[in-house]
């Protein structure tokens, strides 16, 4: 839901589609889309290395075991797609320094007020 429920009021011409793999919480954020009125947001019940669809940014937090994932998200993003990922400061630092990213260009932004995290922005050149 977040940062996604965000974007999706503060850029209403955005279509921003929510990904959760546990059903009580797409049921949530379902609930959400109708309660806020968000014609520009839809939720899609699955696991992020089912999605079939291709988009243009993913934005991705709480993944669980997600350096199992980055090779899928490595995969998913087209040229000129952005990535970002909500992290630790130490995840972030590692997953930049990995080679999962080859083709991209990477740089972090820790997240004000914020003890330990940062979003890691890759954008895809190739």
């Amino acid at each position: 839901g977040l940062p996604g429920i965000p974007i999706a009021i503060a850029l209403p011409w955005l279509q921003v589609t929510l990904v959760d793999s546990d059903s009580r919480k797409a049921a949530f954020l379902g609930e959400c889309r109708r309660r806020l009125q968000l014609p520009n947001l839809s939720v899609i019940n699955c696991r992020l290395q089912n999605l079939t669809t291709p988009f243009n940014a993913y934005s991705c937090r709480a993944l669980e075991r997600f350096t199992q994932l980055l090779p899928e998200l490595s995969r998913a993003t087209a040229s000129g797609s952005l990535l970002l990922l909500f992290l630790s400061c130490q995840d972030a630092h590692n997953t930049l320094s990995s080679n999962h990213f080859a083709g991209y260009t990477g740089s972090i932004h820790p997240i004000p007020f914020s003890f330990d995290r940062s979003v890691l922005v890759f954008r895809r050149f190739t």
